[in-house]
Formats: C-alpha cells, structure tokens, sequence
C-alpha cells in the first residue's frame, strides 16, 4: 500500500512541476572562445571582448537583436547564446 502511495506522489509531482511557468528570458550570451579579442556591434551597440571572455546584453523577451562580428551578421532571440570560435 506504501508503494503505491508513493508511486502516486511520484507521478503528481512531476505534473505539478512540468506546469511551472517559465521566466522569460532577459539577455542574449555571447562567448569569445579564440585566442584574439573580436569587435562586436550589438543592434548599434559597440563592444570589445577580449579573448576567451563573454557578456551578456539585456533585452526584452521575444527581442531579436542583431548581432554583428567583422562582417558576419547574426540574428539572436532573447535567451540565445552565441559561441565566437
């Protein structure tokens, strides 16, 4: 009989914490994984990071951004996260 209590417990519980909501994402990551500092352009926003360092750009949930390094051109949703090799 205690086994199956607890087998039912188990069970409510993981539903319960399945319908947990979400926080929305508020930033983009971005990881600078050379060994050479990048110059980076964040939806008009100038940054340097220099090697094997990363930073994080606040925005709103659902934001895209565009994220550009030397001439390449990406487009990030809040919450992604960007590797630099």
């Amino acid at each position: 009989m205690n086994i199956k209590i607890s087998i039912i417990l188990i069970l409510l519980s993981q539903s319960i914490m399945a319908e947990e909501p979400q926080t929305p994402a508020t930033s983009v990551s971005i990881t600078n994984l050379t060994e050479l500092p990048k110059e980076i352009w964040i939806s008009g926003s100038y940054r340097q990071m220099k090697a094997n360092t990363g930073i994080t750009h606040p925005c709103n949930a659902g934001e895209q951004l565009e994220i550009q390094i030397d001439t390449q051109i990406n487009y990030l949703q809040c919450g992604d996260y960007k590797e630099i090799k």
